[in-house]
């Protein structure tokens, strides 16, 4: 689920995924495999993706372990993890 926090924080600052990778420095194709979770997340493109939306690298984590455990009990729809996405860009955006 950590490409898709990564995605979904993408999505939220509406940068297209060919941007991102110009900014993060990263291929389109291997970013978009990281995204759709065809790829395992490092470490590094977890602190990439921090640096590039002023968050730190834990924040992410977090994210994703709780879109993880929600969506794993079935309780989460896809709006539902916007709201949730859009709350935690709110606390990001006020630092």
């Amino acid at each position: 689920m950590l490409g898709q926090a990564l995605k979904l924080i993408r999505k939220h600052h509406d940068i297209s995924i060919a941007k991102l990778s110009t900014d993060i420095d990263i291929s389109r194709p291997h970013l978009s495999n990281i995204e759709n979770e065809h790829l395992n997340v490092t470490f590094k493109m977890v602190e990439r993706y921090a640096k590039r939306f002023n968050v730190k690298p834990s924040r992410i984590i977090q994210f994703s372990e709780f879109l993880e455990s929600e969506s794993y009990n079935g309780e989460l729809t896809a709006r539902i993890r916007q709201n949730l996405y859009k709350t935690f860009a709110e606390e990001i955006e006020e630092k």
